[in-house]
């Protein structure tokens, strides 16, 4: 009777713990629908929109031609976008052919006749329902000198009502708020120099040769914003990067 006994409790106890695995995941799901992922959160898990550009052949993106080879290719790969945009600078002039809209899937672009001397410079965009993407660009420059001194950006300093932010974090803030950001750069003082603005950046600027910069914004929308500046002389190219979280 004892044996019995304990038989039915052990056969009940697998029972509950099979109904109660089964049940589980169902339940996480219910509350992951009743109560989604705060959009600051947004820029650490899976809702990030990326889009990473580069020169094809080199996989770089930051090249040198004394003469343009006739033809070059970029490619871009993206992650959980919804849009992308093309936009098109130049120190001289802008290769236009690649403004508009692109592949939120990836793809390849081929860029003929950059036969001036100048930095052609090509950038990318992309957003999804969560916010924008930082960013991402690449400089191909035609006639520029070798040189060694590659760009820096010495400060990038963001600034709430609540006084000085730590641009290296996500930085939260309340829809409707101001926001100051300053920054400063070396190496900028060569023909080819140039800093320029991708992702939510407001002016989407090119800056040529300034050394120091500073605006001021308002993030109106309540969604994450991502600032990425981008600096390039002859040498190469660097970039910071600032997220804003609602």
């Amino acid at each position: 009777m004892t044996r019995s006994i304990l038989f039915l409790i052990s056969s009940l106890g697998i029972v509950i713990f099979l109904f109660v695995t089964a049940i589980v995941p169902f339940k996480s799901q219910i509350f992951n629908i009743l109560y989604g992922k705060p959009l600051s959160q947004a820029t650490e898990g899976p809702n990030v929109p990326l889009v990473e550009l580069f020169i094809s052949d080199t996989q770089k993106k930051h090249i040198n031609f004394t003469s343009f080879p006739g033809s070059v290719n970029l490619t871009w790969k993206t992650s959980n976008v919804k849009s992308c945009v093309g936009r098109a600078f130049g120190i001289s002039e802008a290769d236009k052919s690649w403004a508009g809209p692109k592949d939120i899937n990836g793809g390849s672009f081929e860029l003929k006749n950059l036969t001036g001397n100048n930095a052609y410079i090509y950038l990318m965009d992309c957003a999804n329902e969560f916010g924008d993407g930082a960013g991402d660009g690449v400089v191909i420059n035609v006639g520029a000198p070798t040189l060694g001194q590659f760009p820096y950006i010495a400060s990038l300093e963001v600034r709430g009502s609540s006084g000085l932010l730590n641009p290296d974090k996500p930085i939260t803030f309340v829809p409707g708020g101001e926001m100051q950001i300053r920054w400063s750069a070396l190496n900028l003082n060569t023909p080819y120099s140039v800093c320029l603005a991708t992702g939510s950046w407001p002016t989407q600027y090119q800056n040529f040769g300034k050394s120091e910069v500073f605006e001021k914004f308002t993030l109106d929308i309540p969604k994450v914003y991502r600032y990425s500046l981008f600096c390039s002389n002859e040498a190469g190219i660097t970039r910071k990067t600032v997220t804003f979280s609602p």
